[in-house]
């Protein structure tokens, strides 16, 4: 069957007499011609039912097989989870609509209803801010889109066409999914997707087959990332779009002839979480396996969301003590294990060090930050070096600069030349200058001279020391308790030197 073309719907959308069970009236523009948002697939219509309630009416111009197997199935699965805080599921009728086909022949055709978002779309709310310059608002757009895709990463549902046309940025700044034609559920009986979605926004790799939980990880990365981008950056959105893309074409992202790609590459370099998400749009798999752990990371970096980020993270537990973790390595990305792998923070960091004082140093990109329990950054990427939280004290190597020391408020309490500092263990941490050893206090001071070719931490009030290629123990005025004289040193379980 050839289905009508929108003009065809436009004829007859005004006589009630057209619907089999519907009392609905379209509103009108200025002109006096019914109010409609056209689409690839479908045109949708602004009506009104008897008591003036707006509703979305979807009328199809191109068939679909499966169409109706997946709205039955979404609504199946969709009635124990609701309410759904990012999506209303439209309700399909068959056999609804009577019309012509293109042909001018009587029909009976399907149509899906849903109850009228007030708002405006994504795209339009981007591209007016973009060209306003307004920053703040487009971090409030890049804040509250961060937070549907966890809520879409932590589904088991999957909506297959995520795209800023189809997002509304509704009248109190919540954001909506509209459209279900291509809708993943779990309860699923198709073995393949009935749309592909939208080119601009899929990875090139993704087809019919990929039909599971995981097909809008691209979509959900490339609109992060480029929301990113053009909130610190709105010229960019004017001048790479093209009408349909905010900044990217995943195809020629592929191809290496995508010049906004190399442009955002160029100039967010030193930002290491935007340079991770730049690089994982070039993934050789439509599932992005990382994307959950990277949006956890930023969400500690967001200032509107570090004390709202209220999303359930299935992954961490609510409390972790700073020797219940275990860092694991996964395909030469680090992550932690808690409570005997009950809770885990995702394998995404490149490095990282044990938990202390409620935070863990890690790695991105070859900078360093901390991040808290629930796999939150604590501290912008901005580190050389990290060291672990001890105490209430961390030495810290800024990206410029000499090192500094944090407290556990992260704030900077003393600033040292220093080549390398270590962990502060009874007060004092081991701390190299000229090539040699001592140890610094956390208010900046220099408590041992560095003399000693290498060092071990305090423990018990002792530290095992080297020097002249001799080990030996010192207290913690510098001075000999075991002269160096020994070839090795060793503890025991309880930390004291046990001389060889």
């Amino acid at each position: 069957m050839i289905y009508p073309s929108i003009v065809g719907y436009l004829e007859i959308i005004g006589d009630p007499s057209c619907f089999r069970t519907l009392r609905f009236m379209p509103e009108l523009d200025p002109a006096g011609d019914p109010r409609f948002v056209p689409g690839n697939m479908a045109v949708i219509f602004r009506v009104n039912d008897r008591y003036r309630r707006k509703y979305a009416l979807k009328c199809y111009t191109r068939a679909n097989l499966l169409r109706k197997t997946v709205f039955q199935e979404a609504e199946t699965y969709f009635s124990t989870l609701r309410p759904l805080p990012y999506f209303c599921l439209p309700h399909y009728l068959e056999n609804e609509i009577y019309t012509f086909d293109i042909d001018g022949r009587p029909v009976q055709l399907p149509v899906s209803i849903s109850e009228w978002i007030a708002g405006r779309t994504l795209k339009e709310c981007i591209h007016e801010y973009a060209y306003l310059g307004q920053k703040d608002r487009l971090a409030e757009l890049t804040d509250r889109f961060l937070e549907l895709t966890l809520y879409m990463l932590e589904s088991e549902w999957a909506h297959g066409d995520i795209k800023p046309d189809n997002i509304i940025v509704t009248t109190d700044g919540s954001l909506k999914l509209i459209d279900a034609d291509t809708l993943y559920t779990p309860n699923t009986s198709l073995s393949a997707s009935p749309e592909i979605g939208t080119p601009q926004y899929q990875h090139p790799l993704r087809d019919e087959r990929f039909f599971n939980r995981h097909m809008d990880d691209y979509s959900l990365l490339l609109i992060l990332t480029s929301l990113l981008i053009i909130e610190q950056r709105p010229e960019l959105c004017e001048q790479y779009t093209n009408g349909e893309n905010l900044l990217f074409d995943p195809q020629r992202i592929f191809t290496n002839e995508c010049p906004a790609y190399a442009r955002a590459r160029e100039i967010f370099a030193g930002q290491a979480i935007i340079d991770r998400l730049l690089k994982l749009l070039k993934s050789p798999s439509p599932r992005i396996e990382t994307l959950k752990g990277l949006s956890i990371l930023l969400g500690g970096l967001r200032p509107h969301l570090r004390d709202i980020f209220h999303l359930t993270v299935k992954q961490a537990v609510p409390a972790v003590t700073d020797s219940s973790e275990q860092f694991f390595d996964d395909n030469g990305r680090c992550g932690y294990l808690f409570d005997n792998g009950k809770g885990f923070i995702d394998p995404v960091f490149d490095d990282g060090d044990t938990f202390g004082c409620g935070m863990a140093p890690v790695c991105l990109e070859k900078k360093w930050s901390y991040i808290d329990n629930r796999g939150r950054a604590v501290s912008p990427f901005i580190f050389r070096q990290a060291q672990v939280f001890n105490e209430g004290y961390a030495a810290v190597l800024p990206l410029r600069g000499n090192w500094q020391i944090l407290n556990d408020r992260l704030q900077p309490v003393a600033e040292t030349e220093a080549e390398e500092i270590g962990v502060f263990r009874e007060g004092l941490a081991p701390i190299k200058r000229d090539g040699k050893y001592g140890f610094i206090s956390p208010d900046g001071e220099i408590r041992i001279r560095p003399v000693f070719q290498q060092v071990k931490s305090f423990r018990n009030g002792r530290a095992i020391v080297c020097q002249d290629k001799k080990w030996g123990v010192i207290d913690r005025k510098g001075q000999w308790i075991v002269l160096p004289i020994y070839d090795f040193i060793r503890r025991d379980s309880q930390g004291n030197p046990i001389l060889k």
